[in-house]
């Protein structure tokens, strides 16, 4: 069955309760918004101002304030509505959603390989090493009646009642990593602007400079979009970390989030290319209603398939093999030697013992 195919089925009966919590999110980034417009126009500085950075502290210092007070307001006011965002949605995916039914022509293979699996009972399970609800692997139980289970509304709040605090630190370490990664990735491109403004203001008319800034112009912007993709990219890596605030015991969000996220880059960025369409028509603001949800419950399907699939967290950092390797070889040089090996003191090499021995 398809990704979209199986978020569908678990969206069936929860549109409505998705979409509230989509237009609730869309609400509190639109306020903040909204607030520093008011802010704006109030001061006198005007939303189409544009002001340099240089500009922030030779007498733009104002718009400075007014731009950084909007930042901690969206930390303090977004910050637990994502949070409960991605509880709402992760609550969504683990729920019992009615699968699609078969196609006839394979219902009937379909019914007996399930029937032969329910005959199966795996060894673990008889000499209870495992418990039948923590088998690896297995699928959450069913609601009765086959209908999809309905997460409420109000998870979107949760973190302004628990774990406000978490929700916080969640999002201003995934600001410090983009911004870190982002002067990284954006470096070649800002060098290559930089070259190109040296060029201009060197006054020169010559054909070959004008084609060097041609050229210029050209790599900037290759070298911008590059930047984007991969900054992109290496964000992927921290994606399950808003999906594990809702467990208390992960002390490291981020360590634990690169763990899960290794080795399955490649199909995160299938699942990303595969609605780029989606995402290009969500500008007509209509589809939106139906790609967010859709969207938002396949990826965390895939965050809790990747959840199943990655190795339990460590406590601490294993030794390297070459630090192991140096260990054994120590271990190796000091092994104690029998008594009769070892070279006794006024004796050279190869000389034995009067005594024989």
């Amino acid at each position: 069955m398809r990704p979209a195919q199986r978020a569908r089925g678990k969206l069936k009966g929860n549109w409505l309760t998705a979409n509230a919590v989509q237009c609730t999110q869309l609400a509190f980034g639109l306020t903040v918004l909204i607030g520093e417009l008011a802010a704006l126009h109030v001061l006198g500085l005007g939303a189409d101002r544009v002001v340099p950075v240089g500009a922030l502290w030779t007498g733009g210092w104002l718009y400075g304030v007014v731009l950084l007070g909007m930042l901690v307001l969206d930390w303090l006011l977004v910050s637990p509505v994502l949070a409960g965002q991605a509880l709402y949605y992760r609550r969504l995916a683990r729920s019992g959603g009615t699968a699609a039914a078969p196609a006839d022509g394979d219902g009937r293979a379909a019914r007996a390989m399930l029937e032969k699996t329910q005959e199966i009972r795996l060894p673990a399970e008889k000499k209870g090493g495992y418990p039948p609800a923590r088998l690896p692997g297995r699928e959450e139980k069913q609601p009765e009646g086959g209908r999809p289970e309905q997460p409420p509304y109000t998870l979107v709040f949760t973190f302004y009642r628990q774990g406000y605090g978490r929700a916080l630190r969640w999002r201003l370490g995934l600001f410090i990593r983009r911004l870190g990664w982002g002067a990284l990735c954006y470096a070649p491109s800002a060098l290559i602007a930089g070259y190109r403004e040296l060029l201009r203001r060197g006054g020169s008319d010559t054909p070959l400079a004008d084609l060097t800034m041609l050229l210029c112009t050209l790599l900037g912007l290759m070298a911008l979009l590059g930047g984007f993709v991969a900054l992109e990219m290496l964000m992927l890596r921290y994606l399950p970390a808003q999906y594990l605030l809702a467990d208390p015991e992960e002390r490291h969000l981020f360590r634990r989030a690169r763990q899960i996220m290794r080795g399955r880059m490649g199909e995160a960025i299938w699942l990303y290319l595969g609605f780029a369409g989606w995402f290009a028509a969500c500008f007509a603001v209509l589809p939106y209603f139906y790609a967010a949800p859709l969207f938002q419950t396949m990826r965390a399907q895939a965050f809790l398939r990747f959840l199943r699939q990655a190795p339990p967290e460590k406590e601490g950092r294993s030794p390297g093999r070459s630090a192991m390797h140096r260990a054994a070889k120590r271990g190796r040089r000091r092994r104690p030697q029998p008594a009769m090996m070892r070279r006794q003191p006024g004796l050279r090499r190869g000389e034995l013992p009067k005594n024989g021995l």
